[in-house]
């Protein structure tokens, strides 16, 4: 069985082509890093915009 780099081996299908798990999970766990990053960062803003907005309240 072939060793791949994430060390899960590549599933067979019928018509002899192979399905890498490891990869599509390194894919989908990327892809939700990216997600929860620009998440944070959109949640980060709108605390931030927030603040401004209550402190412009307090200012006037």
């Amino acid at each position: 069985m072939k060793e791949t780099m994430t060390g899960i081996p590549p599933v067979k299908l019928p018509g002899g082509g192979q399905v890498n798990i490891g990869r599509i999970i390194r894919t989908l766990l990327g892809a939700a890093i990216i997600v929860s990053l620009i998440a944070g960062w959109v949640e980060t803003h709108d605390k931030l915009d927030l603040g401004i907005w209550l402190g412009l309240a307090v200012l006037l």
